[in-house]
């Protein structure tokens, strides 16, 4: 008896020493690591702010938990949310706190419907050619004293996951084209005529050349000149379905315009504009990426986009060489 009431004894106070040791423990963790990326800063961005693209680069994918379901709402912006649930990786959610273009992304985290919280940052910072891009995550370990003896550990058990992260974002990062080169500009408009019709989405092409033609037709017929190269106003556009469009070319005086064949002034105004080379398939990264830089420098679209074609694909079969300035009004 004396025996087992020594070892009860011992067993409280070795408790009660590993609980007075944890108490002197640190009450928070943090996680660093860093890496550098020879990319453009906006393509580095994009990546980070863009919570659908996280499961590219981060080690908590698909490839970990196979049964995971994301959920994301908001895209490059405050307040951004990722939720997630899967056998492996469990339930969590992700709440974008903070942004500085080009520069931070921050983030309030949580595990097990919030039982399990923590603060990230990416910060991206020049470093030689390239830029050096650090992730933290830090957490707040309270008065528990297993939570504490748990922070200790953090670093070796979160930071590989990190490395492993950031050495993918690196890859893709680096194997990426040039980022864009957006302009903001105004754009005079000028006397027009076009035709307005909805069609088939997979179908745009010839019909571009069918309104061209019958706009350079009806041109010539009037004794107008053509002032510029042609363009098209893409009102509503389904991949899967169709597409409300405009197709119009400037000319150098006003015309009454004949059935389909209506007067108009080209678009114009303030914009966001960039050129892209290559075929017309090609656009959609453009397109999106535009978007997110319209939004991130907290302009506001005013109205439909358009494209002007430099390039006429009839003349020029290389689509490498095709040249078409894709625009977007803005307030």
């Amino acid at each position: 008896m004396k025996t087992l009431r020594k070892i009860i004894i011992w067993i409280i106070v070795i408790i009660a020493i590993l609980v007075i040791i944890a108490f002197l423990l640190p009450k928070s963790y943090q996680v660093e690591r860093s890496i550098t990326i020879n990319a453009d800063k906006e393509i580095i961005f994009d990546f980070i702010c863009d919570l659908d693209k996280w499961e590219e680069w981060t080690v908590w994918n698909t490839d970990m938990d196979s049964t995971v379901v994301y959920e994301t709402i908001g895209i490059c912006e405050d307040s951004a949310i990722q939720r997630w649930s899967g056998e492996i990786l469990g339930n969590g959610e992700l709440v974008v706190t903070k942004l500085v273009p080009y520069e931070q992304f921050s983030y309030d985290l949580s595990f097990e419907d919030g039982k399990y919280t923590s603060k990230g940052n990416l910060f991206i910072e020049p470093e030689g050619d390239g830029y050096i891009v650090t992730w933290t995550d830090e957490g707040d370990l309270g008065y528990n004293p297993i939570a504490r003896y748990y922070g200790l550990m953090m670093d070796k058990w979160i930071g590989p996951d990190f490395e492993k992260g950031l050495t993918n974002l690196k890859e893709r990062c680096e194997s990426m084209p040039d980022y864009p080169d957006f302009e903001i500009a105004e754009i005079e408009t000028q006397p027009a005529i076009a035709i307005k019709d909805i069609i088939e989405s997979s179908k745009i092409g010839e019909n571009l050349e069918k309104f061209y033609g019958e706009l350079m037709k009806y041109c010539s017929m009037r004794k107008a000149n053509v002032t510029g190269p042609p363009y098209a106003i893409y009102y509503e556009w389904d991949p899967d379905g169709n597409t409300v469009m405009e197709a119009g070319i400037p000319v150098d005086k006003e015309l009454t315009g004949k059935g389909i064949i209506k007067s108009k002034t080209t678009p114009g105004g303030k914009v966001v504009k960039v050129i892209h080379h290559g075929a017309y398939c090609d656009t959609y990264t453009i397109y999106e990426t535009m978007e997110k830089y319209i939004k991130l420098n907290k302009l506001e679209i005013a109205g439909a986009p358009w494209e002007i074609y430099i390039t006429c694909p009839t003349t020029e079969p290389d689509t490498a060489k095709w040249e078409t300035i894709i625009v977007f009004p803005i307030k």
